[in-house]
């Protein structure tokens, strides 16, 4: 009977398989998501290794695949729309502004 050797990873050698940093690998760990294995007898600071094993199970728990919601197409790149409205106006800011300041001059000469 062969007993396969388990490697331990480092947390750099982790979060670099991760793609993330140290910080957000002990985030894993406090929050229960990534298991390791304590090394040492340190209790101030305990020394953590990680698993291969480990670290492909996160892994393959945090894989997703987005689907769109029932009933809904996929978006697609068309522009959407609105109805116009033919007797609205389209007045330009600079047009409004010129009309304001006019007013103005009027009531100062008055």
């Amino acid at each position: 009977m062969t007993t396969g050797i388990t490697r331990l990873l480092t947390p750099k050698e982790a979060a670099a398989r991760l793609r993330c940093s140290l910080h957000m690998l002990a985030e894993y760990v406090v929050s229960g998501e990534l298991a390791y294995v304590p090394v040492g007898r340190g209790e101030h600071r305990p020394r953590r290794m990680y698993r291969e094993q480990d670290v492909e199970d996160f892994i393959a728990r945090k894989v997703r695949k987005d689907e769109p919601p029932l009933g809904r197409p996929a978006a697609t790149n068309a522009r959407r729309s609105a109805p116009t409205n033919p007797s609205s106006k389209v007045v330009g800011f600079t047009a409004l502004r010129n009309a304001r300041e006019a007013e103005r001059r009027k009531t100062k000469k008055n």
